[in-house]
């Protein structure tokens, strides 16, 4: 076995060749002799020695203290003092640079061995750790990378996993409406035809939602969330989702209820994509695990700040499960057997668009009595802006009289062509396509933004005229689906949470490029 290389810091020179000698006779090798601190540290770099035997008051202009200092700074090479004074100024002193041994001299043999033996051990093991942490830490940044890369995959692949179910969830629906407009066809037939497009519609709706799911996620872990912001009226939102889950409520026999009419109607600027989002989740969860009675649904600003709250009185959790609900892939009931679809995402969802959004989320529950779940936002208030329209020439669809006056009272020195119908629209579009901007709103029949899309695909191929639909009965079955198709037609559009107000004309015009 290679012998270990020891070098003696000692400026007494008959002390320095008794300890070379009782190395030499321990089994190791002195590689030097020297007798200040300066030298000390040259010999160091010079031998690479496997330990310093360093006496701590020396000739020159450093003791062995700071010589000890620089060695292991610069070369980590374990060093045990050797001193014939004992005082506690020396040994705090001492102290302070982590030595692997403390020797009074005069030493023997033995005590001399043992020092070395532990010192480079400890030294060996503490080298270990230290490799063994920074392999740890490269792998955490390779780990890290690869999660990025991961997330980044599925957030790029959105376009092509929901462009073939906007045509799968789309067109049954189309088909359905077609067949409706054909009275030879036995009704029993048409029943038929309509109850499998239907199911495949809904299963259709099924799948992208837990993709949408998925690829949120991804987006936001990535980075690449981007919120926008537009004016948002509270009550609008309360009426928009109570009817998105009005028919499965209903199912359940669970009434939805909302504090529209305890207090007055407030308005605030959000992302509506998003924090429809996250009530729809909340919501769906409740309905998901309600057998009977209410889910209620307030929303009420105080101070700077916006609650959003959906109480349920269904199976509850316990403390336990309240402590994990947020978690991904935490299910209340995770066995083979269970009552409950669905894969745990909905409220890691919910978590991470609230945080995002520099809000929080948080749940109350008693287990078989209820669950509340609070959504507390910052308050950002709207600022009133002049609207300015995109050109002179504006199609308004619109069926109510008093919006088309308000419309038409925002843009006082524009040209408007108003339809009550979509159908009407639609017809318009065929033989006149010479607008600046389309304002839509919720007529009859009743449209989706995936609806018009495709019937522009379908019709109007060409139309490049910006649009601006109204969202206020939340019927629009995919915003993200309407807005994918929109960009395939490489059209502008935008929705506005509905109905028209001036405020959000503007906002929605202002991320077209018009104001």
């Amino acid at each position: 076995m290679e012998k270990k290389q020891i070098l003696v810091v000692e400026d007494e020179v008959i002390i320095a060749k008794d300890i070379q000698y009782s190395l030499e006779n321990l089994g190791y090798s002195a590689s030097s002799l020297v007798a200040t601190g300066e030298e000390a540290i040259i010999k160091a770099g010079e031998d690479c020695p496997d330990l310093v035997l360093m006496d701590i008051v020396l000739l020159g202009d450093i003791d062995g203290v700071e010589a000890a200092q620089k060695i292991r700074s610069q070369f980590d090479i374990p060093v045990i003092y050797m001193t014939a004074y004992a005082d506690d100024e020396i040994l705090e002193r001492a102290k302070i640079t982590e030595p692997f041994g403390y020797m009074i001299k005069p030493f023997e043999e033995r005590e001399l061995h043992s020092n070395i033996q532990m010192a480079l051990y400890k030294h060996k093991m503490e080298k270990s750790l230290r490799q063994a942490k920074e392999k740890a830490e490269e792998a955490r940044k390779v780990a890290e990378q690869a999660n990025r890369l991961k997330s980044e995959f599925l957030a790029n692949i959105s376009h092509e996993l929901r462009t073939p179910l906007n045509s799968i969830i789309g067109f049954p629906r189309i088909v359905n409406h077609s067949l409706k407009k054909f009275p030879q066809i036995s009704q029993k037939s048409i029943d038929e035809a309509a109850r499998c497009l239907e199911i495949v519609s809904t299963q259709g709706d099924q799948l992208l939602a837990l993709i949408n799911d998925l690829l949120d996620i991804s987006i936001i872990e990535a980075g690449r969330l981007e919120l926008k912001e537009e004016p948002i009226l509270a009550h609008s939102l309360l009426l928009s989702i109570i009817k998105n889950f009005e028919v499965e409520a209903t199912k359940k026999d669970i009434s939805l209820l909302d504090n529209r009419a305890e207090q007055e109607d407030f308005q605030f600027m959000g992302d509506i994509h998003r924090l429809k989002q996250v009530l729809k989740n909340l919501v769906q969860n409740a309905i998901k695990f309600s057998d009977k009675g209410s889910i209620k649904l307030n929303i009420f600003p105080r101070g700077d700040r916006i609650f959003f709250q959906v109480h349920d009185e269904g199976v509850g959790m316990t403390p336990e499960e309240t402590e994990l609900i947020f978690d991904r892939f935490y299910q209340l009931d995770g066995s083979s057997t269970r009552q409950h679809r669905g894969v745990g995402l909905g409220l890691n969802l919910v978590k991470k668009l609230v945080e995002k959004m520099e809000g929080t989320v948080a749940v109350e529950s008693e287990k078989m009595e209820k669950s509340i779940f609070t959504v507390e936002l910052p308050w950002k208030r709207p600022k009133e802006e002049e609207t300015r329209p995109l050109g002179k020439k504006i199609l308004l669809v619109e069926e109510k009289p008093e919006t088309q006056s308000l419309v038409q009272s925002i843009f006082p020195d524009n040209e408007f062509t108003v339809v009550e119908r979509s159908d009407q629209a639609l017809d318009t579009l065929q033989t006149n396509q010479d607008f600046d901007l389309i304002l839509w709103g919720q007529t009859l029949p009743k449209m989706t933004g995936e609806m018009l899309m495709m019937g522009i695909t379908a019709n109007h191929p060409g139309l490049k005229t910006p649009i601006i639909m109204a969202a206020s009965d939340g019927s629009e079955e995919s915003v993200e689906a309407t807005y994918s198709l929109a960009r395939d037609l490489e059209l502008e559009f935008r929705y506005v949470n509905g109905p028209f107000t001036q405020g959000n004309i503007n906002h929605a015009l202002k991320e077209l490029g018009g104001a």
